[in-house]
């Protein structure tokens, strides 16, 4: 038994722990030259970095044709930004979904 939880807390403290948030806001400008993204966000400006590896998702989940490029993806569109968090490594936008949540 002992053997079990030390084996278990090794495990644990070697595994990264993942953390998700979801943000919904309106599109204030976005640049996709340089992955650049401002959102309005309960009445803050808040920006994000677009990866090449974001998926650009419509409101039912499939991917967005022209991805950033795409004309909905325009100021004034509400969109649902997903991020990550891998331990203490800077957060990573994982997917932009037209729509809030």
């Amino acid at each position: 038994m002992r053997r079990f939880v030390t084996a278990l807390t090794v495990v644990l403290l070697g595994v990264g722990v993942v953390l998700a948030d979801e943000i919904a806001g309106t599109i204030k400008s976005l640049d996709p030259d340089k992955g650049s993204l401002v959102l309005s966000v309960n009445g803050k400006t808040e920006k994000f970095r677009i990866a090449r590896a974001t998926k650009i998702l419509d409101s039912t989940g499939k991917e967005l044709p022209g991805g950033l490029t795409s004309p909905e993806l325009k100021i004034g569109a509400e969109v649902t930004v997903v991020t990550e968090k891998v331990g203490k490594k800077a957060t990573a936008v994982k997917e932009l979904r037209l729509g809030k949540k």
